[in-house]
Order: C-alpha cells, then sequence, then structure tokens
C-alpha cells in the first residue's frame, strides 16, 4: 500500500487527521479510508479525517461518504464553494455546511454597496470572490501609501498604522503586523438547502 503523508492536529478535545489532497491523489475510497483512519485501535485514531481539496474531488468524497451509509453532518472548505461542487454532488451534498469569505447575498451594508457599484460600473455583470479580494486589496494599498507615501520602508511601517479601513470580505480591517494577516477577518457560514448555498440560520441540519 502507497504511503499517504499527513499532519494529526487536537484542539479542545477533538482530534483529526488532515490530508492535503493538493500534494496526495488518493487511490482509495474516501469514505473507507476515514472509516479505517479513525479507527483508534487498528488505525491511526482520530474523531474523523479531513481531505483538503477542491470542490470537484469534495463532491465525489460526499458521494462516496453517503454511498456507504454515512450519515455525519459534512463540513467542507471555502474551496468548494462553486455551483459546480452543487451540481456533481447532487443530493448528497445537501445539508453540507462550509464557510465562505465573499457570499453575494450577504446582507452586510459593505457587501451590498459593493455589488450595486460593480454591476452599475460593468453593464451588470455580477461580481465573484476574486473581484471582492481585488478590491479590498486596492483599498488596503491605498490606505497604507496614504500614511507611508511611496517610499519602501515607509510603505512596510505603514501597515501597522492603518485601522479600521472599509473592506468587503475584511468588514472593518486592521492588518495585524505579527500574524501578517487582517483581524477578524469575516466569514459567511453556508449550508446547502434545496440544492442552494444559503446562509445558515443557526440550526442543526
Amino acid at each position: 500500500m502507497r504511503r499517504i503523508a499527513f499532519f494529526k492536529m487536537h484542539g479542545i478535545g477533538n482530534d483529526y487527521v488532515y490530508v492535503d489532497c493538493f500534494a496526495e491523489k488518493l487511490a482509495v475510497d474516501p469514505a473507507k479510508l476515514a472509516v479505517s483512519v479513525s479507527d483508534r485501535h487498528k488505525g491511526i485514531g482520530a474523531d474523523g479525517l479531513i481531505l483538503i481539496s477542491y470542490y470537484s474531488d469534495g463532491a465525489l468524497i460526499a458521494r462516496q461518504a453517503r454511498q456507504v451509509g454515512l450519515k455525519q453532518t459534512i463540513c467542507a472548505a471555502s474551496s468548494v464553494y462553486s455551483p459546480k461542487f452543487l451540481e456533481l454532488g447532487g443530493e448528497a451534498v445537501e445539508d453540507v455546511h462550509l464557510g465562505t469569505r465573499y457570499f453575494p447575498q450577504d446582507p452586510r451594508p459593505e457587501v451590498r454597496k459593493f455589488i450595486d457599484g460593480f454591476k452599475a460600473k460593468y453593464g451588470g455583470q455580477e461580481p465573484d470572490a476574486f473581484n471582492a479580494y481585488a478590491y479590498d486589496a486596492m483599498n488596503m494599498a491605498a490606505a497604507v501609501l496614504r500614511i507611508g507615501g511611496t517610499d519602501r520602508r515607509a510603505i512596510r511601517d505603514a501597515f501597522a498604522k492603518v485601522h479600521d479601513v472599509p473592506m468587503v470580505i475584511f468588514g472593518s480591517a486592521t492588518f495585524d503586523v505579527e500574524s501578517r494577516r487582517i483581524k477578524g477577518a469575516m466569514n459567511a457560514e453556508l449550508v446547502i438547502r434545496k440544492g442552494q448555498f444559503t446562509l445558515w440560520d443557526g440550526k442543526p441540519t
């Protein structure tokens, strides 16, 4: 049997085995692998198996999990946020939970303003997540340049001085110089219901 690289992580009383499917191409049934890996006597031992993958693999994993009778709630990463995930997964992805940084039905005022402005400028075209990320990046760059000017060292130092920059994805954003990330990134919690991505209402599926 071919070896598979993995990480095991634990926290707040739970432990999971992670496999990066971007680097590892699984030649086994993911659902059966989850059962064998999670076995605490014969396997690695974990509360579950997490496979990091895109929507095509994610849909296949969901279908195979349902085919072998696994009924547990499936949680996915934002990498499955695509209409193709719904198309390829069919009924198997119903009630799958996921998070995404950008969701066009998000009711937050900054999201609504961005979408309305984008559609007005580009002839009714709907913006996607990449448009939103680019818009936020330019807003952050502009805020930094207003403080640091065009000097490279001053620009670097200015990141520590920007606060509450209005953004679509990140809300009111402040740059964390230690982690080199935006503090308090917004996240839309979604669940698939009736074949559509919808905002999760907090009710169990």
